[in-house]
Parts: C-alpha cells; sequence; structure tokens
C-alpha cells in the first residue's frame, strides 16, 4: 500500500502509532481513534524498538557513559498531517487508507 502513496495523498487514519516504555523497554503500538480522521501523507519516518540501557558512573575512571537504546528491530511509520500548523503524525502503513489522488494546487 505505502508504493502508491505520494506526498499530498489524501488518506483516511483509523489509528495513530504511539510508543511506550514498559520495564525499560520501549515499543511501538497502534492507539485506534474512535473516528477516523483524514488527513494528507506527507512521507515516511523509521523508528527504533529496543531495550533501554541506562547510564552509570565508571568506577576506575569517575567518567559517566550516558544512557542508550539497545535496537531490537526498526519500524517505517507514515507521516501524515491533519491540519496545515499541527505537527506530523504517525500511523502504521496498515492503518492508512488512500481517499483520492495527489492534492490539486
Amino acid at each position: 500500500m505505502e508504493k502508491d502513496l505520494a506526498i499530498g495523498t489524501r488518506v483516511r487514519v483509523r489509528a495513530l502509532a504511539e510508543w511506550e516504555y514498559h520495564e525499560k523497554k520501549r515499543t511501538w503500538h497502534s492507539s485506534h481513534l474512535l473516528n477516523s480522521r483524514e488527513g494528507f501523507y506527507v512521507g515516511y519516518t523509521f523508528k527504533q524498538e529496543g531495550t533501554l540501557i541506562g547510564g552509570r558512573l565508571s568506577s576506575y575512571d569517575g567518567d559517566y557513559d550516558p544512557p542508550y537504546l539497545e535496537v531490537s528491530r526498526t519500524i517505517r511509520l507514515c507521516r501524515i498531517k491533519f491540519s496545515a500548523r499541527e505537527n506530523d503524525r504517525f500511523a502504521f502503513p496498515a492503518d492508512v487508507t488512500i481517499l483520492k489522488g495527489e492534492l490539486d494546487v
């Protein structure tokens, strides 16, 4: 389905992608909307899932190791805008359906 999407395509979104931390693991899941929303496809992005490794102070040299994410997989998400002033929202390609062709400007 993603191959048919061009920037400016009108789409209907049934669920938005949201991330959550649970026991030091970051995952992405679909958060279904009560009413589907119409918007415009503006591109795609890649997001990572994995385990959060906390920062620590090294005992032998006193140096601080910052926290980082140990990536287990990468997900491709659609970027959707619902209005011109709103930030991009993310959705899984399975939750996006095409309404019409590209926007005529």
